[in-house]
C-alpha cells in the first residue's frame, strides 16, 4: 500500500460516531489496558487512531485498544487519521496487521490468528503476507502454526522469547514451536496436544527439553511419559558421515531408515542406557 493511498487529515471525531469491526487483536491484557488508560489519562493520546468512512459512521482500521480505552475513560472525542482508498477488506486487514505487528506486545499466537485470517479470507500466501508486512516467510508460517496447533486456553501463555521458559506456566515461542512441530510430525489429537502444552508449561521446560520430549514421542512414548522422561534425560545428537551407497545398502538390508538402524544399534548397547518406550 503506497503512501498516496492515505489521506493525512487528522480529525477530532465523536466516539459515538465510530464503530469497530472484528479487530486483528482479540486478546487484550487487562493490566496492559489499565496501563494504557493511565497513560492516556495523564499524557493524552500520543498517536491518533486510524479510521475510514463507513456510511454515516467511521470504522476503526487500527488503534482499537486506544479507542476502547478512550471510551472507558469517558472521552467524548478522539483524534483519528482518516484513511482513504481502503475499500478492499484485504487492504484494511493488512493495515491493521502491520500497525499491530509494530507493537512488541502482540502475543505470538495472536500474530498467527492475524495471518491465518489473511490466508483464509483473502487467499494470500505466507510469502505474500511476509512481503507486505515486512517480516520473513518463516516467521509468518511459524505464527500460523502456533495459532493452529496451540489450544486456545494456552495461547496467552506463549511468550515472545526465543530461549525457553523462565517462568513456570509459560512457554517461550521457540519452545512452543518445538511442541507444534512435534504435533505436526506425530499427528497428535487435540487432547494430546493440550496435555503436551500444559505439561511443558507447568514444568517450565526450555526448548531443548521440549525437543527431547519430541524425540521420546517419536520413540513411542505417550506425551505424558515423554514430558516426564525429558526432565531426566538428554538427547545427544551426533552428525555421522556415512557413504551414500552404504546408507542405501543398510536400509535395503534392514528395511529401516538409517537413523532407525543406528538408534536400534545404540539401544542394544546397555552401557549407554538409551531410554526406550516402555512396552504396552
Amino acid at each position: 500500500m503506497s503512501g498516496e493511498n492515505k489521506s493525512r487529515s487528522v480529525l477530532s471525531i465523536p466516539l459515538d460516531s465510530i464503530v469497530q469491526i472484528e479487530n486483528s487483536r482479540e486478546l487484550y491484557d487487562r493490566e496492559e489496558m489499565a496501563e494504557l488508560m493511565t497513560s492516556m489519562r495523564t499524557s493524552g493520546l500520543l498517536a491518533p487512531i486510524g479510521v475510514r468512512a463507513k456510511g454515516s459512521k467511521w470504522e476503526v482500521v487500527y488503534g482499537n485498544r486506544r479507542f476502547i480505552s478512550a471510551k472507558k475513560l469517558g472521552w467524548k472525542t478522539i483524534e483519528a487519521l482518516v484513511l482513504e482508498n481502503l475499500e478492499e477488506q484485504e487492504d484494511m486487514l493488512l493495515t491493521n496487521a502491520m500497525e499491530n505487528m509494530q507493537r512488541c506486545d502482540v502475543p505470538p499466537a495472536e500474530q498467527g490468528r492475524i495471518f491465518a485470517g489473511l490466508v483464509k479470507q483473502q487467499g494470500l500466501t505466507s510469502a505474500e503476507i511476509a512481503a507486505r508486512v515486512g517480516i520473513s516467510k518463516q516467521k509468518v508460517d511459524s505464527a500460523i502454526r502456533l495459532y493452529q496447533h496451540v489450544p486456545p486456553s494456552m495461547r496467552k501463555n506463549i511468550t515472545a522469547g526465543n530461549t525457553g521458559a523462565t517462568v513456570k506456566g509459560h512457554l517461550s515461542k521457540a519452545a512452543a514451536n518445538a511442541v507444534t512441530g512435534m504435533i505436526a510430525a506425530h499427528g497428535m489429537n487435540k487432547a494430546q496436544a493440550q496435555e503436551v502444552f500444559e505439561a511443558c508449561a507447568k514444568e517450565g521446560l526450555p526448548v531443548e527439553r521440549v525437543r527431547q520430549a519430541a524425540a521420546l514421542v517419536r520413540g513411542g512414548y505417550t506425551p505424558k511419559e515423554a514430558i516426564k522422561e525429558a526432565i531426566n534425560t538428554r538427547v545427544v545428537t551426533v552428525s555421522v558421515p556415512i557413504p551414500i551407497d552404504h546408507v542405501k545398502r543398510l536400509q535395503d538390508e534392514h528395511g529401516q531408515k538409517i537413523h532407525e538402524i543406528i538408534y536400534d544399534f545404540l539401544a542394544a548397547e546397555r552401557w549407554l542406557k538409551v531410554v526406550r518406550a516402555p512396552k504396552k
